[in-house]
């Protein structure tokens, strides 16, 4: 796979920098291939090096709806199946929308917002897929309690397809939570290509 320039760069936002992030707010027109990139992420925290620094660690994605939360999984277990290496080191459990690396005992999962599951978990990652059609407080909560609001809970990343707009209520509650430690938190956009929006 060959990143594009803007990725690269979005990578380096996250990974190489003197801080720690804990948040990174991808925000793109359609079609741009952040849901490629975001699945890339996944596997380097399930079985690449920030796995092995983090073993039998959780990764969960996060949507409306347990299918919105799913296209993440099905990205990556595509590119799993596509590569002999990450077919041999992951698991694929098409059914439930897991993925597992016995080697490092690593895990990863889709939930809805919804999902009673989602209270009590600390994960080594969280991505938040198209967080900003989740506007009430009832369906937000569930996700704060997956760690949203953990300094320790590890990265989270909110790809979209807007522009940032700071009257949002998933981009406010970002904002919100990094008071006083904006340099945990990467909003990271650029204009969307002509009619991709």
């Amino acid at each position: 796979m060959k990143l594009l320039p803007w990725q690269r760069e979005f990578i380096e936002e996250i990974y190489n920098n003197p801080h720690t992030t804990r948040r990174a707010i991808l925000s793109l027109g359609r079609k741009n291939g952040k849901t490629t990139l975001v699945a890339c992420l996944l596997l380097v925290h399930l079985c690449g090096p920030e796995a092995k620094k983090r073993p039998n660690s959780q990764i969960y994605s996060a949507a409306q709806s347990r299918d919105q939360a799913a296209i993440v999984f099905n990205y990556a277990a595509k590119m799993i199946r596509l590569n002999e290496d990450l077919a041999k080191a992951v698991i694929i459990r098409d059914t439930a929308k897991q993925l597992y690396c016995p080697g490092l005992g690593t895990s990863y999962r889709a939930l809805s917002a919804e999902a009673t599951t989602a209270f009590g978990l600390s994960p080594a990652m969280t991505i938040f897929d198209e967080l900003g059609q989740i506007c009430p407080r009832k369906q937000i909560k569930p996700l704060q309690n997956m760690g949203f609001q953990t300094a320790a809970s590890g990265l989270s990343i909110l790809p979209r397809s807007k522009r940032p707009d700071p009257h949002e209520t998933w981009l406010s509650m970002a904002l919100n939570r990094t008071a006083g430690k904006l340099r945990e938190s990467i909003p990271w956009g650029r204009e969307a290509a002509p009619g991709r929006d």
